[in-house]
C-alpha cells in the first residue's frame, strides 16, 4: 500500500482533493506584473537616452557653428567687427549667432595700440533652448584681403598648376 502524502492546508479544497488553479493565475498575475514592470523601465531609459542624445547632437552643432564663425574672423571671411543676433546662413535659419569684439588692454600700451582683439561668439536655438558661448584672443590685424587693390592673388585663390616634370623638358 502506498503510503498517503499530506497536502498543505491551502491546497486542499474537499477531502481527497485539492486544486492550483487560484495558485498559477495568482502567479501568472505576478509575472505579467514583473514583466510590465521591466518594460516600463527599459522603455523610460530608452526615451531618456534618445532624448539626451538629441540634446548632446545639437550641442555639438552649437559648438560647431561657434568654431565656424572664429575660423571665419580668423581667415578674414568675415569682417572683424561686431555683429548681431543675426540668422545663421541657410539652412540653419533656426540658429543665431551673435559676435562682439573688445580690443585688449596690456600694461604698457593703449587700447588703441593693443596687438590683440576678444572675439566672442554667442551661438543660440530656441527650441530646444541652447545656447553655446566661445571667446578666443585674435590679432588685430586678421584682415585679410579677398582681392587687394593691386589685383594680387590672395590666399583663397586657384593655386598656380605646377608642371607634371620640373625641369623636364
Amino acid at each position: 500500500m502506498r503510503p498517503k502524502l499530506r497536502q498543505p492546508l491551502f491546497f486542499r479544497t474537499c477531502p481527497g482533493r485539492f486544486s492550483v488553479s487560484g495558485t498559477v493565475l495568482l502567479e501568472v498575475i505576478l509575472a505579467l506584473g514583473l514583466f510590465m514592470g521591466a518594460a516600463l523601465a527599459i522603455g523610460t531609459g530608452l526615451s531618456r537616452g534618445t532624448a539626451e542624445v538629441e540634446r548632446l547632437r545639437s550641442k555639438a552643432h552649437a559648438v560647431d557653428l561657434a568654431v565656424s564663425i572664429l575660423s571665419e574672423l580668423q581667415i578674414g571671411i568675415r569682417p572683424v567687427a561686431p555683429a548681431g543676433p543675426e540668422p545663421c546662413a541657410p539652412p540653419f535659419e533656426d540658429w543665431t549667432s551673435q559676435v562682439e569684439i573688445e580690443p585688449q588692454q596690456t600694461s604698457a600700451m593703449d587700447v588703441t595700440d593693443s596687438p590683440l582683439l576678444l572675439a566672442r561668439i554667442t551661438v543660440r536655438h530656441q527650441d530646444p533652448d541652447i545656447v553655446h558661448r566661445l571667446a578666443q584672443f585674435i590679432p588685430a590685424n586678421t584682415q585679410v584681403p579677398i582681392q587687394s587693390a593691386e589685383g594680387t592673388a590672395s590666399p583663397f585663390s586657384a593655386p598656380t598648376p605646377v608642371p607634371a616634370n620640373p625641369g623636364v623638358e
